[in-house]
């Protein structure tokens, strides 16, 4: 054959591997990206291939995990596990089941199931043992799958109801509720789906005694949401959200939201070590990241933590909250080490780590933001103050503090450069050079996107922390940098939850039953009502009732974001306190009017509030009461957003209506 045919024949080759690689990379995007394309609807047909997808989409930690590939085998054993409602198990049963083999297991939750926010629960497993409905004044398997149903048969108020189901009733450690234990090769990934963990999540590992019973390996949890049940500090059912245990190595704790909990968003215990926590973002969190439990093992020496780009606020709130007042453990580090970069903080006022029994760590271009509204109710906080305690409690071993600055800001987390920053730049024992100790991959990719503290940095994290962030440089998808900085989100303290809309809200504990759609918002009913406040009726169709909803925070379970935009004003949203944020998304069309109706009898008790664009953080309107519809110029928006920003008591928003007329 000549030469010349050879070469035809060569690029022939190669153009048809190029287009199949870029068919390829064309469908997982649409995989990833699509939430009307279902994980088994692609052109992606065997689990390697969608596995693969995945991973790539995902990209690679960074940093002491660097090596983790969790679920994904690239010698062809890769098993993608969808997670169903309406199965012949439960939703708790087939995860239990998916995380305790040791083969190549990428769990995610089927789209469709869980477009709406759905609770999952794995204390329910063990909602069948006489003891823990003993615990329950004797209560039905069916009251303690679903606390709400349990509150209500023995009168217990939607403002007590999820403290007293799980802080008391269940607060008790011979009860056999446990955090389950994740096993080696195993990935959870949340994305395309709005199911969220609530009250305890899981440990990678297993211990006794402060010795290994279990070492997991391989192990990526990520784009997930865990949610608290409150701020109990040392539950005696130790409900962490992640406990990373037992000598277990190479995990990946990346891009999930952890809120309103007492204790652990990303425990590391009996010498865990080669850990990435990456891009995640704590809300109200109140002791984060304890390293090491004991200060008489020294099996934690082996603790090695890679902790970047997360966002850790809480919110203003809960600043001066004496509850919040205490060390923060971001982490409380004992004999192991942790070399923590281009973090954010939002809210932190004091004490946030601690370091004794020889730990190190390695602290790194980190930003601090406190905001004037926050620190005016705390006499004498201020930059001098901050600098002054923020990093203070070293005791032994090693503290090396560089780039690290506190700065005064708004409440939306945009720093006033102008009034100064305090430097926290400090130097205390003896620091290893953390960079060192990596692959040469991690080194370029670090060099390459470390970002000084300040207001980009803030805006950068902002905008990719948390499950539904933008996706970060550690993945070939990202958008890069300046696309990133051009879609910060309004605020950093916002609790958005979901990437893919939905947020309604489904508590799942009938998961083995039928899909129950009552709650969507699709009704076709005008929403106008006679009842609660606001008296004036806007003409037209509401337009919440064919949106989603999400919020900054909500006061219980019974008190979710799609009441407020479900034309029912029985129900309501509430926030966990006296302010906070709901948000009607998903519009994408020209309004110009709002009705805010709050729950009959509550009327009167927003009395300070501002409605934004939340695509560019404008201004509509504001005021000091929500007794009459709000009118504004004509605007074209995606998401509308009501800030309570003051109430007499626990606002109740029983509708947040939307109007172009």
């Amino acid at each position: 054959m000549k030469n010349y045919q050879l070469l035809g024949l060569v690029s022939v080759a190669v153009s048809s591997a190029l287009f199949a690689q870029q068919a390829s990379a064309s469908a997982c995007s649409d995989l990833i990206n699509n939430p009307d394309v279902n994980w088994r609807e692609s052109s992606l047909q065997t689990d390697q291939e969608i596995v693969q997808c995945l991973a790539s989409s995902l990209g690679k930690p960074v940093g002491f995990g660097e090596n983790t590939t969790g679920g994904y085998d690239p010698n062809g054993s890769s098993h993608l596990v969808v997670i169903k409602k309406n199965a012949d198990k439960s939703v708790e049963q087939q995860i239990l089941d998916a995380i305790s083999s040791e083969e190549y297991n990428w769990i995610v939750f089927d789209k469709k199931d869980f477009a709406k926010d759905t609770e999952v629960a794995m204390y329910r497993l063990d909602c069948g043992e006489a003891d823990v409905l003993a615990n329950l004044d004797n209560a039905t398997e069916a009251q303690c799958m679903d606390h709400t149903k349990w509150c209500d048969a023995h009168g217990v108020s939607s403002d007590s109801c999820d403290a007293t189901f799980f802080n008391e009733k269940l607060n008790d450690k011979s009860l056999p509720i446990r955090n389950q234990v994740i096993h080696s090769n195993t990935t959870i990934d949340g994305r395309g789906a709005n199911a969220y963990f609530y009250f305890n999540g899981f440990q990678i590992g297993s211990d006794s005694k402060g010795k290994s019973t279990y070492q997991a390996q391989n192990v990526i949890v990520t784009n997930n949401r865990f949610v608290g049940a409150g701020h109990t500090e040392d539950h005696e059912l130790d409900p962490d959200m992640i406990r990373s245990t037992g000598e277990s190595h190479d995990i990946w704790i990346h891009q999930n939201t952890f809120e309103h909990t007492g204790d652990s968003a990303f425990d590391v215990k009996v010498g865990a070590y080669d850990i990435t926590v990456s891009f995640n973002k704590l809300i109200d969190v109140k002791r984060a990241a304890l390293h090491g439990s004991s200060d008489s093992r020294p099996i934690n020496a082996q603790i090695k933590t890679t902790i970047h780009d997360n966002l850790f606020v809480t919110r203003d709130e809960y600043y001066n909250a004496k509850e919040f007042d205490t060390g923060r453990r971001v982490p409380l580090m004992r004999f192991g080490q942790s070399h923590m970069f281009n973090n954010v903080f939002y809210g932190y006022r004091k004490d946030i780590l601690s370091v004794r029994d020889g730990g190190r760590i390695e602290f790194q271009n980190n930003a601090f933001m406190n905001s004037y509204a926050a620190a005016a109710t705390k006499k004498g906080d201020d930059i001098e103050y901050w600098t002054e305690t923020l990093l203070r409690d070293f005791r032994e071993g090693g503290l090396e503090i560089t780039g690290t600055y506190v700065w005064n800001s708004d409440s939306n987390c945009k720093l006033d450069t102008a009034a100064g920053k305090g430097d926290l730049t400090a130097s205390h024992g003896t620091t290893p050079d953390m960079l060192s100790a990596y692959g040469s991959a991690s080194k370029s990719s670090i060099n390459s996107n470390m970002m000084e503290a300040g207001q980009d940095l803030v805006d950068y994290v902002a905008a990719t922390a948390g499950k539904g962030g933008l996706t970060p440089y550690v993945s070939s998808y990202s958008k890069g940098k300046s696309a990133i900085l051009a879609e910060v989100p309004a605020t950093c303290t916002s609790s958005d939850a979901s990437a893919t809309g939905s947020t309604s809200s489904d508590n799942g504990s009938s998961d083995t039953g039928s899909n129950d759609d009552s709650s969507d918002t699709g009704s076709t009913d005008s929403g106008n009502s006679d009842s609660g406040s606001g008296t004036t009726t806007p003409s037209g169709d509401n337009l919440a009732l064919s949106a989603n909803a999400d919020g900054s925070s909500k006061a219980s379970s019974k008190t979710g974001y799609s009441n407020a935009i479900d034309g029912d004003t029985s129900t309501y949203w509430s926030p966990s306190g006296t302010t906070g944020r709901i948000s009607v998304k998903n519009l994408n069309t020209t309004v110009n009017t709002v009705k805010v109706v709050e729950l009959a009898g509550s009327e009167g008790t927003v009395t300070s509030w501002v409605l934004k664009n939340h695509d560019t953080g404008d201004v509509l309107a504001s005021g000091s009461s929500l007794s009459d519809a709000i009118s504004f110029d004509a605007v074209t928006v995606k998401k509308l957003s009501l800030y309570i920003e003051a109430a007499s008591s626990t606002p109740k928003i029983a509708e947040f209506e939307v109007y172009n007329q």
